[in-house]
């Protein structure tokens, strides 16, 4: 093992490169940010960590490579494996690559105070199986926040996050609903890319956006409520369900239309021909486009 004694401020970049027998690591609390001091440890399965989740979240990493969890995937606090770990209230942003490869983490709590997830935050989690982001205060989530955690189940994005960038859900695997809030307006693109379980997805009302590949390989997907107050689609071959690569509206089986809906664009339901239930269409909506329930042949009544 390798243990940092607390008095040492800095670590001098690639000082541990290719040690790859090292079993664990200690690392001081002093120490606020690393960049590839222990890159290609490729032997480590074990970080201990002498200061508190909040020192840890207060560390900077410039890369993937730069955090040791990306090889050990198994942090302690405390001499306590990380599992279940709740951010303290001080913490106003998760950092990138904050807890990449983590996968000894099965639940965080975040404080509702929470304004940032920066990219890769919680990347490789892959067994967090809950996360309370929408009790959050969070405006942004920054590409491939949550990518690779394969066992998070639901995720909703408050009303406070007004972007969601690229690949945040990317290979989310067992993920089964996602809800956007009302003042998300932009998706990423392949920002549920491969999410294979995903069943329902709620689009909040300011969207105006979505990146493309954002539902590609939803293979589950079967059910939308769509609660944009205006978007704009200009074919048939670029909805958020059929654009490039993507062809999931061919699985739909429920729209469902929120209170908010202004206007149904041009497109928007093109050939979903598996919706089996009523198409309602609320008393906010003023305009219907050309084209929005093309060959839906399997709704019974509108």
């Amino acid at each position: 093992p390798i243990v940092i004694p607390e008095s040492v401020k800095s670590i001098g970049a690639y000082a541990f490169y290719s040690c790859t027998s090292v079993p664990s690591l200690t690392l001081n609390k002093t120490i606020k940010s690393y960049t590839d001091q222990f890159k290609d440890c490729s032997g480590l399965t074990k970080v201990y960590y002498t200061g508190s989740i909040e020192d840890w979240c207060g560390i900077s990493f410039s890369s993937t490579t730069s955090n040791p969890l990306y090889y050990a995937k198994n942090l302690y606090i405390d001499n306590t494996l990380a599992t279940d770990i709740t951010i303290p209230s001080t913490v106003k942003s998760i950092g990138a690559y904050q807890f990449y490869n983590a996968s000894c983490l099965t639940k965080v709590t975040l404080p509702s105070t929470l304004a940032t997830i920066n990219s890769y935050a919680f990347c490789g989690c892959s067994n967090m199986a809950a996360i309370n982001l929408g009790s959050t205060a969070v405006t942004k989530v920054y590409s491939s926040a949550f990518y690779g955690c394969s066992k998070l189940k639901e995720i909703e994005f408050p009303n406070s996050v007004t972007s969601v960038e690229s690949s945040v859900l990317y290979n989310c695997t067992s993920l089964r609903k996602v809800t956007f809030g009302d003042n998300v307006t932009s998706i990423g693109s392949s920002a549920l890319y491969n999410c294979t379980s995903l069943r329902k997805v709620t689009f909040g009302k300011n969207l105006t956006s979505v990146g493309s590949n954002a539902l590609r390989y939803c293979s589950a997907l079967d059910t939308v409520v769509w609660n944009v107050k205006t978007f704009s689609i200009t074919s048939y071959s670029n909805t958020p369900f059929n654009a490039s690569n993507v062809s999931v509206y061919s699985q739909i089986k429920s729209f469902t239309f929120g209170p908010d809906v202004e206007t149904i664009p041009n497109y928007l339901c093109y050939n979903m021909s598996k919706i089996n239930t009523p198409i309602v269409i609320p008393e906010s909506v003023k305009s219907i486009g050309a084209y929005a329930f093309y060959s839906c042949t399997s709704v019974p009544s509108l």
